[in-house]
């Protein structure tokens, strides 16, 4: 196996390109996990966040859920229960969903903050 054949930020990366304990990374998500369910949406992020209305999950799977990013497999399972909420949305409901929870993530994506913007006229 070669280095740069390793997919960028993967495990296996941690593991051959750096001193990394896999435990650390699976206590990483936890605690922004924790974060996220938590903290006041104080900025245009957040608040784009906890402004996007959940799927129907199961409150008493979360611990299956929470399973699902250790695991591939698990991570299959739940993905099954994820497309039958999908199923049924409306075409136009689903591609709405897809374009919103396209944004999390995307390189290039501002959102708008009006205290940042006041902040920015009174400098």
């Amino acid at each position: 196996m070669y280095t740069y054949e390793l997919r960028n930020g993967s495990k296996a990366q941690s593991v051959f390109l750096r001193e990394v304990n896999i435990g650390d990374e699976d206590v990483l998500w936890k605690e922004l996990l924790i974060f996220f369910m938590n903290v006041d949406p104080s900025t245009g992020y957040l608040k784009f966040l906890k402004g996007i209305e959940p799927l129907g999950f199961d409150p008493a799977l979360v611990e299956e859920y929470l399973d699902c990013f250790k695991s591939d497999a698990l991570k299959a399972e739940i993905m099954d229960e994820l497309e039958f909420h999908y199923e049924q949305m409306e075409s136009r409901e689903r591609s709405d969903r897809f374009e919103t929870i396209g944004v999390i993530g995307a390189t290039g994506v501002y959102f708008d903050d009006p205290e940042d913007d006041d902040e920015l006229s009174e400098t």
